[in-house]
């Protein structure tokens, strides 16, 4: 099949930071881990952030954390943030549920799924093996942020009156 490409392009791709660390076993933890079991029980963290740009770019940052909250599991900690910049060719066009998903939905998938191949490509030649960051619901964080900027909202209009 021959792939129709998209209106939406990736312009760019910054790294900000990129922390890996090997992790101490506890002490009453199993004298010999099994990668991924451990790997399923971390506590994965994204954030994201979109901004329309003045020039018309769509700037996307996003950051995730694996194992980074306490209390700290056995093997990986990795920390890396992102940001991509993204234009829509014939935008105005678009229908605005359309735009919405290409500006939103879409580049947030692909800045994570950016972010996911740094961090298997930093962990893959670390003792337990690669880690690769699971599949993950960008649809959730949507919900999740939206509830969080709505709370912040909500202190903010509080604290006026």
């Amino acid at each position: 099949m021959i792939a129709k490409l998209s209106p939406l392009q990736w312009n760019s791709y910054s790294l900000l930071q990129s922390h890996f660390q090997l992790t101490d076993a506890p002490k009453d933890g199993p004298k010999h881990i099994m990668p991924a079991e451990v790997f399923r029980e971390y506590i994965v963290d994204v954030d994201f952030r979109v901004n329309k740009e003045a020039n018309g770019e769509w700037q996307v940052f996003a950051k995730v954390h694996v194992n980074w909250e306490e209390p700290i599991m056995s093997g990986y900690r990795v920390l890396i943030e992102g940001v991509g910049r993204f234009s829509i060719e014939g935008e105005e066009k678009l229908e605005s549920d359309k735009l919405q998903n290409m500006a939103y939905y879409s580049t947030v998938n692909i800045m994570v799924n950016r972010l996911r191949a740094h961090i298997t490509e930093i962990t893959a030649s670390s003792i337990l093996g690669p880690y690769t960051l699971p599949a993950i619901d960008i649809t959730d964080l949507f919900k999740q942020k939206a509830a969080l900027l709505s709370k912040r909202k909500g202190k903010k209009s509080a604290g006026k009156k």
